[in-house]
């Protein structure tokens, strides 16, 4: 009995880590996740993928902007504190994972040529319908991107890119230049230009 009795003080430790291994889980927390900024650069697409470039001369048939949208667990624009609430789940074996909550999602993403594009689309008008995203192969619109984007694979902070591929040429004019124009659901409005290029 004695043996019996020390055998289990001298185990309970191992036999206790054991058991917390197996069987604890770290804090979940929940994040409050805003999106901070946009950038633009130009695409060159006549390759095998398409590619940044800062060519002054790009093939109109080739062109695209891609959209580089940030992320952040800090509030950006929003003026509050990141709220993080921290989970107990010790002695479970179900482990929740962390939680994040988007503040601000997009309202509307528009793309607007700077110069005249074609009869109908002089300088100043709405050439979003012109522009498509490359998306695991498949053509889709800016308003079906937007929905991903707001969806929650893009949901996490930091960088996250995308491609704006112009499938219809310009008809008028060489020196080309657009506005992406981002109106979020916090208010909040974004407006970022791309530099000059001479589509050929």
């Amino acid at each position: 009995m004695k043996l019996r009795t020390t055998l289990f003080i001298l185990l309970f430790p191992f036999i206790a880590h054991v058991f917390w291994s197996c069987c604890s889980c770290e804090n979940t927390e929940v994040f409050e996740i805003s999106t901070c900024s946009f950038a633009v650069e130009h695409i060159n697409n006549s390759g095998e993928k398409p590619v940044i470039t800062s060519e002054d001369e790009i093939g109109k048939n080739a062109y695209g902007i891609q959209l580089a949208m940030e992320k952040s667990e800090s509030l950006c624009f929003h003026g509050k504190s990141l709220f993080i609430a921290p989970t107990l789940n010790a002695f479970k074996c179900d482990c929740l994972l962390d939680e994040y909550i988007a503040l601000d999602t997009i309202q509307d993403i528009r793309v607007r040529t700077v110069n005249d594009f074609d009869m109908e689309h002089p300088a100043g008008t709405d050439v979003s319908e012109y522009f498509f995203s490359d998306q695991e192969d498949v053509y889709i619109s800016i308003s079906d991107l937007m929905l991903r984007i707001n969806g929650p694979n893009f949901l996490y902070n930091g960088s996250s890119t995308f491609n704006l591929l112009l499938l219809t040429a310009p008809m008028q004019g060489v020196e080309h230049q657009f506005n992406i124009e981002i109106d979020m659901t916090d208010g909040r409005s974004f407006i970022e230009q791309t530099d000059k290029v001479d589509l050929i």
